[in-house]
């Protein structure tokens, strides 16, 4: 005869063991995770959006070699072989597992392997608005910052054409998967890594103030090879940063900061489309 209360007590031991409500309380701005694995899921969201397009396009250049074509040498060649649609696309598109990855990375660092709810872990939360006031405060923050990108269009050079001007150029295709991949898994990956994992990790170590402008800058720094050649971009980028960071801090969740971040790559995704190459 099978005890039942014995086989019961077996797979509650096996069980993720929930956290105590006080721990939970805690949450977001003292998590379990610390400035290290802060630091170390950032460091590995850097890596998979670098090596995943690089290992995406040596596969192509395999097949591309094998299939009888001459595979190119100069500086001149090897930039016209990575403008041509196929390698752009493979660009853009390598950001899909590599997003996945991170988010998958970051899932084990939330929820200590399972054992707390990730939302929770995160702030996911959103807490001291009306739904009316919540749609007045993010329309207010994206108009706030397209403002003052417009202030930036009169007071700084004019832009010069940038390595993502130059990407999305080449064809309609890559221009819709470039604003689709803004307003799918952009805000959420990139919210999770800078103002869930990181700005957690940091907080409860360094304090508010010195979290905003560190995870401000990093957010800024990652997408400096992108519009390098634009001053206007990188300090409209940075004051994006300042604000997104800024409104996690007050309201400790993700989930507003998520929203503001998809308004924003909304209007963006928009303008990529209108364009006509």
């Amino acid at each position: 005869m099978i005890d039942e209360s014995s086989t019961a007590g077996e797979a509650a031991a096996w069980a993720p063991t929930p956290p105590p409500p006080e721990q939970v309380v805690s949450y977001p701005d003292k998590p379990h995770w610390g400035p290290l694995a802060a630091i170390g899921t950032w460091l590995f969201s850097i890596a998979t959006i670098i090596l995943i397009p690089i290992a995406g396009l040596a596969v192509y250049f395999g097949i591309y070699v094998w299939q009888g074509n001459q595979p190119p040498t100069t500086p001149q060649d090897i930039e016209a072989w990575l403008t041509t649609e196929t390698t752009g696309l493979i660009q853009v598109l390598a950001n899909i597992p590599a997003h996945l990855i991170t988010l998958a990375f970051c899932w084990l660092i939330a929820t200590n392997r399972g054992r707390i709810p990730f939302k929770v872990a995160l702030g996911w939360k959103w807490e001291g608005f009306s739904p009316i006031a919540k749609i007045v405060y993010l329309c207010s923050i994206v108009a706030g910052v397209f403002v003052f990108l417009l202030f930036l269009s009169f007071v700084l050079p004019p832009p010069r054409e940038t390595s993502l001007d130059k990407l999305l150029k080449i064809s309609p295709a890559i221009r819709i998967s470039v604003a689709i991949m803004a307003v799918v898994s952009a805000p959420i990956v990139e919210e999770v890594v800078y103002r869930g994992i990181m700005f957690g990790g940091l907080v409860k170590k360094i304090g508010r103030v010195p979290t905003i402008l560190v995870v401000t800058m990093l957010f800024a720094g990652v997408h400096f090879p992108q519009y390098f050649e634009s001053l206007q971009a990188i300090v409209g980028l940075t004051f994006l940063s300042l604000v997104i960071t800024t409104v996690r801090a007050q309201t400790r969740s993700i989930l507003p900061c998520v929203l503001i971040h998809l308004l924003y790559n909304g209007i963006g995704a928009l303008e990529i489309l209108a364009r006509k190459g």
